[in-house]
């Protein structure tokens, strides 16, 4: 993404220092709900920047994505949008999911298989294991 951005002058705000640690410990005994503790966390960072930069509104890219919750993310979305009174931009981009893997194939694109979280890449590499992917 970095390399992408400066190639075609998009600004990116990056987050100043990763938050590995403190997802682990929020997470922790709480598995089952990771996915929100994951999206309120991206969400708020996301929220609070917006805020701090006066912009209207916030939103995110996990929306394109076919395998994220968009139930949850909605729902998440709209919390985080009223605890910090910044808009949250929700809409199902999903349709346009194919046509983003082919344009990031052509670009060049590293492309995951898994959201972000090493409890995704441990239930990707067991589906691939069972032959379910």
């Amino acid at each position: 993404m970095q390399e992408y951005s400066q190639r075609i002058g998009l600004p990116v705000m990056w987050p100043p220092e990763e938050e590995m640690e403190s997802f682990f410990r929020q997470v922790a005994f709480h598995e089952g709900e990771r996915c929100r503790i994951c999206y309120q966390m991206r969400l708020g960072r996301t929220a609070e920047t917006a805020r701090a930069q006066r912009y209207e509104a916030f939103s995110t890219t996990l929306l394109i994505s076919p395998y994220q919750r968009h139930d949850l993310l909605r729902e998440v979305g709209f919390e985080v949008a009223e605890e910090t009174g910044v808009l949250f931009y929700y809409k199902d981009l999903r349709p346009g999911w194919k046509w983003s893997r082919q344009h990031a194939r052509q670009l060049g694109l590293y492309r995951q298989t898994y959201c972000g979280c090493l409890y995704s890449q441990k239930e990707r590499q067991l589906e691939k294991m069972r032959g379910e992917v």
